[in-house]
């Protein structure tokens, strides 16, 4: 059969196109994974009689251009898959970030929540890491369902600074600590009679408007993490709306706390949540690495880092996947 003839046959029957993008879909595995997510939604109604949804936003984490933040060009994907999703009794966001804008993971739980039932219930799946604006989005939850390989992160929001042609992201918190340093030793030596006409040169040295806006970078996060955890998370647990609202607050500033966890990157995982006094009023559900329902979250996690790998093109490397089991997205970047 030439080519023309093979056209002639497309366009004759509608069925052989299907075919043909059916097979391609299977060759990257896509039928595959949505196969699994599908099996996940039963096997979940099946543990606690509610109709699941699962939505897979996963990200490679190792993008070497950086198209795998949380950002505002993932709404329309998510928006997408959602639409599918309207009334779902569970939504369950699977989903492996190194974090990102905080507005946009704002906005991603709110659209999560307006396709749920009237007591719909959202959890976030975290199946290998989900860090700063990623964990923002997991406080958000009704439920974090972890296993042994899942962590969060610290919420410090993290500033970009080029640093001889290389960006480099820094605790927003670090410079507000830099400035109060200088000030709480230039004060200090003017008590003590001293020498401090140094310190008062290193402070006009600092970004006024800068430091404010990492001030108020740091405030956002603890008022997204804050307000979510009292609205949501921490409400079944705490009846008492005051009590409820300062453990809210404490945990909000216990994550963005660059001093207690020094790294942006420090894991953060089930056992030491459940360790912490305050972190483990969290509503965490720990899957058993034997878990039938972790060795299915497992497997989509695998395969979905496997496709984010193949048939890399050095212009055109996938940044994430948005999949359930009727639809999938790829981003490049």
């Amino acid at each position: 059969m030439n080519d023309q003839t093979l056209d002639q046959k497309v366009q004759a029957d509608p069925i052989l196109p299907r075919i043909l993008q059916e097979i391609a879909q299977a060759q990257e595995g896509t039928l595959i994974r949505q196969g699994l997510i599908k099996k996940f939604e039963e096997e979940s109604k099946k543990n606690d009689g509610k109709s699941h949804k699962l939505l897979v936003y996963m990200t490679k984490m190792s993008h070497p251009r950086n198209a795998n933040s949380i950002n505002p060009d993932d709404i329309a994907p998510i928006g997408s898959i959602l639409q599918s999703f309207d009334g779902a009794e569970v939504i369950d966001l699977f989903i492996q970030s190194p974090g990102g804008d905080g507005n946009t993971a704002e906005k991603v739980v709110d659209m999560c929540r307006a396709y749920l039932s009237d007591k719909g219930k959202l959890r976030v799946i975290i199946p290998n890491k989900a860090k700063s604006a990623a964990t923002l989005i997991a406080l958000g939850a009704d439920e974090i369902v972890m296993g042994y390989s899942s962590e969060l992160g610290p919420i410090d929001a993290q500033i970009p600074i080029n640093a001889s042609g290389i960006v480099q992201f820094i605790s927003a918190q670090s410079f507000i600590d830099a400035r109060d340093e200088l000030l709480k030793k230039t004060h200090e030596a003017i008590h003590e009679n001293k020498e401090y006409q140094g310190y008062l040169q290193l402070l006009t040295t600092v970004n006024t408007p800068f430091v404010k806006e990492c001030e108020r970078s740091m405030a956002f996060a603890r008022d997204i993490a804050s307000k979510w955890l009292d609205k949501y998370m921490l409400k079944s647990k705490i009846k008492d709306a005051a009590k409820r609202k300062k453990l809210a607050e404490a945990i909000a500033s216990k994550l963005s706390s660059a001093e207690k966890y020094l790294s942006h990157g420090r894991m953060i995982n089930a056992n030491s949540i459940m360790d912490d006094d305050d972190l483990k009023k969290l509503e965490i559900r720990q899957l058993q690495k034997n878990d039938p329902l972790w060795h299915l979250l497992w497997e989509i996690y695998v395969r979905s880092e496997v496709y984010l790998g193949l048939n890399q093109n050095p212009q055109q490397i996938k940044a994430k996947l948005f999949e359930s089991s009727s639809s999938s997205l790829t981003v490049v970047g």
